[in-house]
């Protein structure tokens, strides 16, 4: 199934938004990784697929726990972009909702 979007209408408090959007979108990233992909022979285009290494998160605002990929550039990158998106939804006349596309 191919879903071009879909609506998730959360209420959460503005203590909660980082960790509830991480656990989203890591679990996303996660269920959309394939593995590892090892050459054996480049020129014979043999290879084999390995396992990404994952790891659990305690979430620390609410009572939850996700798996990741366990990749620290991953979460870096992944934070940012969440810092980003949940300091504009914070900031003083903001709107409180927001669209992640």
């Amino acid at each position: 199934m191919n879903t071009r979007s879909h609506v998730l209408e959360l209420t959460v408090t503005p203590v909660q938004v980082e960790g509830v959007i991480k656990a989203l979108f890591h679990t996303i990233l996660l269920h959309r990784t394939t593995g590892k992909y090892s050459y054996a022979n480049p020129s014979s285009g043999t290879f084999s697929v390995g396992t990404v290494g994952v790891e659990d998160v305690d979430c620390t605002s609410f009572d939850f726990t996700y798996v990741r990929c366990a990749s620290e550039e991953l979460d870096e990158w992944l934070g940012d972009k969440i810092k980003g998106f949940t300091s504009s939804l914070c900031q003083q006349g903001g709107t409180n909702s927001g669209k992640v596309s």
